[in-house]
């Protein structure tokens, strides 16, 4: 669009004055544009085709360091709790290594914003204690946080096989939030954006159908990606090292350290977006998505099951589930009537769909609805969890997940495969 306008002036200037148009062009400054231009078009050629020549290279070294980092995190940035900052791949856990030749056991925690434990403190989240609990029966025990805010299982199958793996996981543990993962919100289009592996880093290919878009736009270029990433990178080690311990507090926002503020009108009114999940007769547009849950979830447990991995999936409940007053509240705001709707839908879907399967799966709601209220364990006008509620996620969890690494003999007490 910006040529087509600039060619339009053009035209438009010729037309109406073509010696004012010629005087113009022939001015010193057009002269050094021209000279600024052709230099930038040669910085872009030359250094698109000198990274994507040296991407090995940039993979394996200096600020990349042979790690991957999904292209929305931020690598040494300032969080709550022991660690201080996010990991070198930006991921909200301590420093972990990629080879393994320790006996204790190491699990892989897939998941979105509630694994990475988006409103509680990095001590608080359940897959940091996981880890705490493992490690009093197993002392070197380790539950490696690959969580990543607003992924789902798609997302997090590419992190899986381009990373998760290297770690050499005896179980890998997908925490499958029911609000989101089947469907995020109305008008979510089915084909899903590519994703794309730059000097090690994941970043989002959209493709809309135009030419100039899905061949030359900017997420196409090797150089954008590459310079953002150094930039930022290097931005944030600065930052770190110049940041006191007390100064952390005020960057929190930007990584999601708290739960969102909005009105309850508001929260109410997004339920509606990804209710289809939740009507007692499908839609189309759910049959679609969950079509493509099960494929994904299929895929993901072919890949693991042929390396000899052992898959857990954690259902954690949407908050609409549990708070009969959010219930009432959003039907009377959509003018529907509570028989249309079938809040234990997912779970049973998914649960039956692991169970043909055999996959081991964890379903936390009956727990949650033992507590008699869900106040205590959700942000209000929030989906996520409180402290609260990620230990009693961490408590339901861990006798099942200690359970599959013995039965693996990845624990003592193991009675083998």
């Amino acid at each position: 669009m910006l040529g087509l306008l600039v060619c339009l002036v053009w035209a438009c200037w010729f037309l109406a004055s073509p010696q004012g148009l010629a005087r113009s062009v022939d001015c010193r400054l057009v002269r050094w544009l021209g000279v600024v231009l052709v230099n930038l078009l040669v910085f872009l050629l030359v250094g698109e085709a000198t990274v994507r020549l040296a991407d090995p290279l940039l993979a394996r070294s200096s600020l990349f360091g042979d790690k991957h980092t999904p292209a929305n995190l931020k690598p040494h940035a300032p969080v709550r709790g022991s660690i201080g900052f996010s990991n070198a791949q930006g991921f909200r856990d301590r420093e972990r290594t990629v080879g393994w030749t320790g006996t204790a056991p190491r699990v892989l925690a897939l998941g979105d914003s509630f694994t990475w434990g988006a409103g509680v403190s990095y001590d608080e989240a359940f897959v940091t204690l996981l880890e705490r609990q493992l490690q009093a029966v197993a002392p070197e025990a380790e539950v490696i946080n690959v969580g990543v805010p607003a992924w789902g299982p798609h997302e997090e199958l590419h992190l899986l096989k381009t990373y998760g793996v290297r770690f050499q996981p005896d179980l890998v543990l997908l925490n499958f939030f029911i609000g989101n993962d089947i469907q995020n919100k109305r008008g979510d289009d089915l084909h899903l954006p590519g994703l794309m592996l730059v000097a090690g880093q994941s970043y989002y290919v959209h493709s809309n159908g135009n030419w100039l878009h899905d061949r030359i736009g900017p997420d196409r270029w090797y150089l954008y990606h590459d310079l953002n990433y150094l930039f930022r990178v290097g931005g944030a080690r600065v930052r770190q090292a110049f940041t006191w311990p007390g100064e952390q507090t005020s960057s929190l926002a930007l990584l999601g350290e708290t739960a969102p503020l909005v009105s309850r009108e508001q929260y109410v009114r997004g339920i509606h977006e990804r209710s289809d999940i939740y009507l007692a007769d499908d839609t189309r547009f759910f049959a679609q998505h969950w079509a493509r849950t099960q494929e994904v979830l299929l895929a993901l447990r072919d890949f693991l099951g042929k390396r000899g991995i052992p898959l857990l999936i954690v259902l954690i409940p949407d908050h609409i589930q549990l708070d009969r007053t959010l219930q009432r509240e959003y039907l009377a705001g959509i003018g529907q009537a509570a028989e249309q709707y079938n809040f234990y839908k997912p779970q049973r879907l998914l649960l039956a769909w692991c169970r043909e399967r055999g996959i081991p799966t964890v379903d936390l709601l009956p727990a949650f609805e033992a507590t008699g209220s869900s106040e205590s364990l959700y942000f209000r006008n929030d989906f996520h969890l409180t402290a609260s509620g990620h230990q009693l996620a961490a408590r339901i969890i861990d006798p099942v997940l200690q359970a599959q690494l013995r039965a693996f003999g990845k624990m003592e007490g193991s009675k083998g495969p």
